[in-house]
């Protein structure tokens, strides 16, 4: 009897069944092994470039995102360390016909601190050596406290009253008003001494009135606030007025003065002075007489004329 393989290995093979020696074979088509490398091997390619320009994005965006803050804080920075001071220009004088001034100026000062720099005067002076610390440090006292005691004893001022205006993180604190240039240059000079800054001054020009009411009326007066408000202080105002200078400076950390440029000052014009034919002996006469004759005749006002005789 003749048997088919075909039909024998056709037929199901039972599980376990050692494998036949002969029969059909399956052909395994084998794939290509380079094109299974590089297609992995461009897919990760693909990958690191995105993730290499995502983070060269990201970076460049962090740094110009940091360039802009330190920019600001700088410009910051800057802004609150420049100070722009007013350099008033004097006003020009009013004299009588013998040079009797009649009106002119004083310097006056306004003290100023900046509260929020003091507090580092103490960790700085505690790094000078100790034969140059000062006593107020020596004692255990605070900068703020020393400085009022300073500026009180040239203003004949209360201390206790003064350092409130001492403390506190303001770059700003105006500590007295009309100090004359004597009382200033004792504080500066003791406030050097005693090795603390953050205090400095702003110059005033007070109109003043040496002869008191002599030709009050022709002359006029001028309020404290600088406005010439009658007289020859109204009339001739622009004339008298100059034009103000202005300094411009940044203050270091230490309370030093930096220039910031060098037309960082503008220096004031003075005004331009007065000079009447007024006789101050003529005037103070003619002034009582007619005073007394008001008083005596009880009238509002009255008026005083002179006359030459020899020319009427």
């Amino acid at each position: 009897m003749t048997h088919s393989r075909f039909s024998q290995s056709s037929s199901p093979r039972p599980a376990g069944a050692p494998q036949a020696k002969h029969g059909f074979f399956r052909t395994v088509r084998l794939g290509r092994p380079a094109r299974r490398i590089w297609l992995p091997a461009g897919v990760i390619f693909i990958l690191a470039t995105v993730i290499l320009g995502r983070l060269v994005f990201i970076q460049g965006i962090e740094v110009q995102s940091t360039d802009q803050q330190w920019l600001a804080l700088s410009e910051i920075g800057r802004q609150e360390r420049t100070v722009e001071k007013i350099l008033p220009a004097q006003r020009g004088e009013i004299i009588a016909d013998d040079d009797t001034v009649l009106a002119d100026n004083v310097t006056r000062f306004d003290i100023i601190a900046d509260p929020a720099i003091l507090p580092a005067v103490k960790e700085r002076v505690s790094q000078l050596d100790p034969e140059r610390q000062p006593d107020w440090f020596l004692r255990g006292e605070t900068p703020q406290w020393a400085a009022a005691q300073i500026i009180a004893k040239a203003l004949e001022a209360d201390p206790n009253r003064i350092l409130p205006k001492l403390k506190g993180d303001r770059r700003y604190s105006l500590i007295a008003e009309g100090a004359t240039s004597e009382d200033w240059e004792a504080i500066k000079e003791n406030l050097s001494q005693a090795h603390i800054w953050g205090i400095t001054s702003d110059e005033n020009s007070l109109r003043i009135y040496p002869s008191g009411a002599l030709a009050g009326n022709i002359v006029g007066f001028v309020q404290s606030n600088g406005k010439a408000v009658a007289g020859l202080e109204y009339e001739y105002a622009s004339l008298l007025t100059g034009k103000s200078g202005r300094q411009i400076y940044q203050v270091s950390p230490g309370g030093s003065i930096i220039p910031v440029h060098d037309n960082s000052v503008v220096k004031p014009v003075d005004g331009i002075g007065l000079k009447l034919s007024i006789d101050p002996d003529l005037q103070a006469y003619a002034q009582r007489a007619i005073a007394d004759a008001v008083d005596k005749n009880e009238a509002e006002w009255g008026v005083a004329m002179i006359q030459e005789v020899g020319t009427g």
